[in-house]
């Protein structure tokens, strides 16, 4: 417990899934919550529960494709806080079709929110870690993708291979400055990320027949998981 006492952690994708889950965690935990989401009332309804719950949080708006309002939400933070130690970039979506079904248009949206957003958030934070020399940035990455492939996902997992690079790059430029960059790759989910809202329920279940055991994992849950007697 208290881990991140004291400790700012800006969580985007907070509004939702993983996002949320680790916002609450992380306040569990003891930091102070910057619950970020381009779902204004999700990120509020984080940021209610933390507070209800005897955490701190606030909630920010922000579309992570936006450079502009990137700067200006870290800005406020820092300015709220006075510093960001930890950075979670948790923001991402999934949209279904094989290459040839998906158009430049679904390629480039899910690329620029699942990959390019790592970039930008990053990019705008970690002048105020290599300053203070120290912080921590955790990326999601995805079973599939990072180390799996999948069917009908093909620009998901494109972008999430990209994001695996792209932690290991970070690691080794900022490990001098006291940063440390990992990620995460967590397995499939009921709720795989945010913004999902468009998938049918075909979609949906192309996702679950790409698993052995036909069983998704619950973000805000405990493990589930079967066991062997």
């Amino acid at each position: 417990m208290n881990r991140l006492l004291d400790q700012v952690a800006i969580v985007t994708g907070a509004g939702s899934g993983i996002g949320k889950a680790v916002a609450e965690l992380f306040a569990v935990q003891g930091a102070a919550i910057a619950a970020v989401d381009v779902d204004r009332s999700a990120a509020e309804t984080t940021a209610e529960a933390i507070v209800a719950n005897g955490g701190r949080a606030t909630a920010y708006e922000l579309d992570v494709t936006n450079q502009e309002e990137i700067e200006r939400v870290v800005e406020q933070v820092a300015e709220r806080y006075r510093t960001v130690d930890v950075l979670f970039n948790g923001a991402a979506i999934l949209r279904v079709g094989r290459l040839h079904e998906t158009d430049p248009e679904t390629w480039s949206g899910v690329i620029d929110v699942n990959l390019t957003s790592v970039y930008r958030v990053s990019r705008a934070v970690l002048p105020l870690m290599c300053a203070q020399g120290r912080g921590a940035i955790v990326n999601v990455t995805s079973s599939t993708g990072a180390t799996l492939a999948g069917p009908g996902i093909a620009a998901y997992v494109s972008s999430k291979a990209g994001v695996a690079m792209l932690t290991r790059s970070m690691a080794i430029d900022y490990a001098t400055d006291g940063v440390r960059v990992n990620a995460i790759a967590p397995d499939r989910r009921t709720r795989p990320c945010s913004g999902n809202s468009g998938l049918t329920a075909a979609q949906l279940e192309i996702i679950r027949g790409s698993i052995p055991l036909a069983v998704t994992g619950d973000p805000g849950a405990r493990s589930r998981q079967p066991r062997c007697s």
